[in-house]
C-alpha cells in the first residue's frame, strides 16, 4: 500500500502506530485549486479584485502543514492566541493573519494588538474591549488596529443545527441591519476598518449558500 508514492507499511515501521500521514503534494495541489478558481471568477465578475485565501488553523494546526501553506502564500484566519503562534512560528506574516472567534480573552487581544493581525469582532462589545486594551499597550497615534466586523447574514443552511452559525438566531456577528451603525462606531472607537466577514456553517454542500452569503456581503460592502 502507497500513500503519495510513499510505502506505508515502510513507514509503520519506522515511525510507529498509530500514524497521521499526509500528503504534502496533495495540499499544495489542492491550495492552487482554490487560487485557480477564484481567478477564473475574477474574469468573469468586474466587482471581485484580488482574492487572498486564509488557512482556518482549526482545522489542522501541524507546523509542517502550516508552513507548507506559508510557502504557497496563504494567510492564516486563527481563533486562539495557540493558533495565532503557531501561524507566526511557521512564517505567516501578522498582516495576512485574522483573528476570529467570539471568546476572545483580554490577553489574547493583547496578544493581536501586539503582533499587529487583524482582529474580527463580533460585537460593538468587543470593540470597546480592543479599544481598551490598544489604549493599555501605548500604540502610537498612526498605529491604529486593523480590524473587520463580523456580519450575521441570516441566511438558513441545510446543515445540522448545532454548525448552522448564520442563522437569524444565531450568537455570531452583528445583525446584517445593525453593521454599518457597528462599523461606524468601530471607527469612533479609534480603530481601523479594514473588512467585513461572515461564516455560514459546516458541512455545506450547495453551492448556491455561498453564493447567497456572497451576494449579501457585496451588497453591505457597497455602502
Amino acid at each position: 500500500m502507497h500513500f503519495g508514492g510513499v510505502d506505508v507499511v515502510e513507514l509503520a515501521e519506522r515511525f510507529g502506530t498509530p500514524l497521521i500521514v499526509t500528503d504534502e503534494a496533495r495540499v499544495r495541489e489542492n491550495f492552487r485549486a482554490y487560487k485557480e478558481a477564484f481567478s477564473a471568477f475574477k474574469e468573469e465578475v468586474a466587482v471581485v479584485e484580488d482574492v487572498e485565501i486564509y488557512y482556518a488553523v482549526k482545522a489542522n494546526w501541524s507546523l509542517a502543514i502550516l508552513r507548507i501553506l506559508a510557502t504557497e502564500g496563504s494567510g492564516a484566519d486563527v481563533v486562539s492566541d495557540f493558533e495565532l503562534k503557531s501561524a507566526m512560528l511557521a512564517g505567516i506574516p501578522p498582516q495576512k493573519i485574522i483573528f476570529n472567534g467570539n471568546a476572545k480573552s483580554k490577553d489574547e487581544l493583547r496578544l493581536a494588538v501586539e503582533t499587529g493581525v487583524c482582529v474580527c469582532l463580533d460585537s460593538t462589545d468587543e470593540a470597546d474591549a480592543l479599544s481598551d486594551v490598544a489604549r493599555f499597550c501605548n500604540l502610537c497615534e498612526d498605529e491604529r488596529v486593523r480590524v473587520a466586523v463580523r456580519v450575521n447574514p441570516e441566511i438558513s443552511v441545510r446543515t445540522h443545527p448545532k454548525i448552522a452559525t448564520a442563522l437569524k438566531t444565531s450568537k455570531f456577528g452583528i445583525p446584517a441591519e445593525e453593521v454599518l451603525a457597528a462599523c461606524s462606531y468601530v471607527e469612533r472607537r479609534g480603530l481601523a476598518l479594514c473588512g467585513i466577514h461572515c461564516h455560514v456553517g459546516s458541512q455545506i454542500f450547495e453551492l448556491s449558500v455561498f453564493r447567497e452569503a456572497a451576494e449579501k456581503m457585496l451588497r453591505i460592502a457597497s455602502h
